[in-house]
């Protein structure tokens, strides 16, 4: 049996979708490692119009949802970066909007503060 050399993103998208909730610090390190992967690759459409685009917002989408002061050392300091420059984004399209309810923005607050936190980390050592 001949295994593949390269990693289907379809594959790792299905994995991804079975995993249980709340992901365990292992599949942490899994995922972060696949999408930081992922920013690398700068021909990926930003869209999830490609399999590869999809798994960078998935893996994304699913890594924001679990950023702690448990869970942020197993981000990859990419992954952590991406995350913040899409919470900057994020909030110039709320400018245009109405304003989050209060503990929702401290959520995001905590995490963006967690997030700039560990980047920075990666210029101490």
């Amino acid at each position: 049996m001949q295994v593949a050399s390269r990693s289907d993103p379809s594959v790792s998208l299905a994995v991804l979708a079975c995993l249980s909730r709340p992901l365990e610090t292992d599949a942490i390190g899994w995922l972060s490692n696949l999408t930081a992967a992922t920013l690398t690759i700068p021909a990926i459409p930003t869209t999830i119009d490609s399999p590869l685009g999809l798994l960078r917002w998935r893996g994304l989408t699913t890594l924001y949802e679990i950023v702690t002061p448990e869970t942020i050392g197993f981000l990859d300091r990419s992954v952590a970066s991406a995350l913040l420059d899409w919470l900057a984004a994020q909030d110039d399209d709320d400018e245009d909007e109405e304003h989050e309810a209060v503990d929702e923005r401290r959520s995001i607050d905590a995490r963006r503060e967690l997030l700039l936190r560990h980047v920075a980390s990666f210029t101490l050592r």
